[in-house]
């Protein structure tokens, strides 16, 4: 919730108690709530039900991503479900709202170019893994000698 009353402009509504949580007043959330929902034409409690619930998928996703960097594994799932979760409720006032930010319009432009460009290297990467290991059949005299061919006996002669 932290970065919710940041990204409004709004970061001394949180406070920081002796145990080191953040805290804030339930009130202050539901005021700065209505008037964000207000200020976009959408329905302050379905951006409100919206945003919360989103959270704890958004830090789910989140340790997803930490796990695939720290693992070197593809990150390319994780990063697009946690870029959906953050961008929920803002998903929700495209769909039926006005008024959208303009950071919303830049975050989802760079999540579908990542999405693309992530999924045309997969794809190149694989054709490329494909077409060496058709080579190395070839090289050792197993498999076809034509990678397009559809008969697997090789001649006997």
């Amino acid at each position: 919730m932290v970065y919710m009353l940041a990204l409004l402009g709004q970061p001394h509504t949180v406070y920081l108690l002796h145990n080191r949580f953040p805290h804030m007043d339930i009130q202050v959330l539901q005021q700065t709530m209505v008037r964000t929902a207000e200020s976009y034409g959408v329905d302050p409690v379905t951006f409100g039900v919206i945003y919360v619930v989103a959270i704890p998928f958004f830090l789910a996703s989140v340790a997803w991503l930490m796990r695939c960097v720290r693992n070197q594994q593809s990150v390319v799932l994780p990063a697009t479900c946690s870029s959906f979760f953050f961008l929920s409720s803002y998903l929700y006032v495209l769909a039926v709202g006005d008024n959208m930010p303009v950071w919303v319009y830049v975050v989802m432009g760079v999540m579908i170019a990542y999405g693309i460009g992530a999924t045309v290297l997969k794809v190149r990467w694989q054709l490329q893994e494909r077409d060496c290991a058709a080579e190395v059949e070839h090289e050792r005299g197993v498999g076809p000698t034509d990678p397009f061919s559809s008969s697997s006996t090789a001649e006997h002669g």
